[in-house]
């Protein structure tokens, strides 16, 4: 009887082969459900797995080259409408609008060379909007299609070259790790590592990049799960979409879901649509964390998508709760744009996610970088129309300091707006165009502040509303809080982005707090 054992614990192993392993895993998984895995036992092939191993079998008279191939062409196919599909991602044949987005994404990494992915010339287009069931006009998205690629043969490895037995070493070529250099000597293996290897492409999570921050090229993110238990993993890769679950929910689905502005944002999106499902550790995500490899073009390669950054996440942060209050409203949305290709350009609405989830793996202050995002007026004036979506993130914030920061601004700002109105009952003038002009001015001098002590002055005066005689309720409460927080010169940034926030996120009480101009927008009352 031929066999072949993974374990976790191989010493030898590396993230890409734990995450190869979890994808192995899944594919099992996905036989088991409809019915492939049946076909393969009459063959003679069977594999199962437990929380911690792969086992592969197959009867005595089948070679082992041949009975991979047979695995393989069970585990790697391409639709009707030559889209790449692997039944260990766990999509279902109903939704081609999130797979044409992971086609695009295997295209764009695994298998950037037209030779690895033989299909008819041109391209493909798929309306998302039939496929997703959304309303109004076509929303196509282009696609290479396919005839077959690269896993389904094993190709440029030398597995599957000679019959029988699997050979000593075989390489590791591009479209098995992407952004591998093999440099003057080729990337070689044991063959049953590289059989393994095979599978990184189905245990890695894949992403559209959609960034206009930092002048980016990352045009993708491959999240490199690093599995821990082959058991929870699967369920928590099949479970979003598996008919039987009672956990079935939309907005785990469609092509939207793989549209994100930066790698990291992808890993903190994949765990936090897990969060309404349980707690996020690594008992329960099968999983200690990820490798987030961003891909795009770099200065010294324009011939092709390269690595452009490595990030390690892991699976808790203090303030996670602020990314998911910002990605369960419109700061999440998409924009679709019209190309005149007829094709359409989806990126993000908003940054902000981005930005949060970028802070949070790199262990920064989640909203650091606001205040060089909305320097310009224009961004200052678009979040304004997303103020539903900062006042959850508001709602979010864990860390007390932030808390009693932004409640203290608030405190000023609910000053202002009262003497505004008073202003505009007394003289008879435009309520809005005084608040306007007045949050202009703030915004402004926020910016212009170089220093702790002038922003703290200046932050001091404004909360108690400019007079000796009127206190700030918040800082009364938590002196202690905040005299530390004041007396560190390199919280100078951070009170900046905090006063912005404020500013941005402030829900008026009574709708004289707010002028039109802003009542307008959602979640403002």
């Amino acid at each position: 009887m031929g066999r072949l054992i993974y374990k976790l614990d191989n010493p030898a192993y590396t993230i890409y082969h734990r995450a190869a392993l979890g994808g192995l895993a899944s594919t099992l998984y996905a036989w088991s459900k409809e019915g492939a895995e049946g076909e393969l036992a009459d063959k003679g092939i069977r594999g199962h797995y437990d929380e911690t191993s792969v086992t592969m079998e197959w009867d005595d008279g089948m070679g082992d080259t041949e009975a991979l191939r047979q695995v393989l062409q069970a585990s790697f196919r391409v639709t009707e409408g030559k889209l790449i599909d692997l039944p260990g991602h766990g999509i279902p044949s109903y939704r081609d609008a999130e797979r044409v987005a992971v086609h695009n994404a295997i295209v764009g990494t695994f298998l950037q060379h037209n030779k690895m992915r033989p299909g008819e010339k041109g391209t493909r287009s798929l309306n998302i909007a039939n496929a997703d069931q959304e309303d109004g006009p076509p929303i196509l998205i282009s696609y290479k299609p396919v005839n077959s690629f690269a896993h389904q043969s094993a190709q440029g490895t030398r597995l599957l070259d000679k019959n029988g037995s699997l050979p000593g070493t075989a390489k590791i070529p591009q479209s098995v790790v992407p952004g591998a250099m093999s440099g003057s000597v080729p990337l070689e293996a044991p063959g049953d590592e590289v059989f393994l290897l095979l599978y990184l492409i189905v245990g890695c999570p894949l992403y559209l990049v959609r960034s206009d921050s930092w002048k980016e090229k990352v045009q993708f993110g491959i999240l490199v799960p690093d599995v821990s238990n082959l058991k929870q993993f699967v369920l928590r890769v099949h479970r979003n979409h598996d008919k039987a679950s009672m956990i079935e929910r939309s907005d785990l689905s469609g092509y939207n879901n793989r549209i994100v502005g930066g790698a990291e944002e992808a890993a903190i999106h994949f765990m936090v649509q897990r969060l309404a499902e349980g707690r996020i550790d690594n008992n329960y995500m099968g999983i200690s964390g990820f490798q987030a490899i961003a891909m795009g073009k770099v200065a010294w390669d324009g011939n092709q998508i390269n690595r452009s950054s490595m990030r390690a996440i892991r699976l808790h942060y203090d303030e996670i709760d602020i990314y998911r209050a910002a990605a369960s409203s419109r700061l999440n949305e998409k924009r679709k744009i019209p190309l005149k290709t007829g094709d359409t350009f989806v990126k993000p609405a908003s940054r902000f996610p981005a930005l949060i989830a970028a802070n949070l793996a790199a262990d920064r202050h989640w909203c650091d970088g606001l205040k060089e995002w909305i320097g310009e007026q224009s961004e200052f004036r678009q979040l304004n129309y997303m103020r539903e979506g900062l006042v959850r993130m508001k709602n979010a914030i864990r860390n007390e300091q932030d808390k009693v920061i932004v409640e203290a601004f608030h405190e000023g700002l609910r000053r202002m707006y009262g003497q505004k109105g008073d202003r505009a009952s007394k003289e008879g003038t435009s309520f809005a165009r005084l608040t306007e002009v007045e949050l202009e001015r703030i915004r402004n001098t926020i910016l212009r502040m170089k220093t702790m002590e002038s922003l703290f002055g200046w932050f001091v005066q404004f909360c108690s509303g400019g007079s000796a005689g009127k206190g700030i309720s918040a800082f009364g409460k938590h002196k202690e809080l905040l005299l530390p927080f004041f007396n560190e010169p390199r919280n100078h940034a951070r009170l900046q982005n905090l006063c912005l926030f404020a500013m941005l996120s402030y829900e008026g009480t009574d709708k004289n707090d707010v002028p039109e101009a802003q009542n307008s927008t959602e979640g403002v009352r």
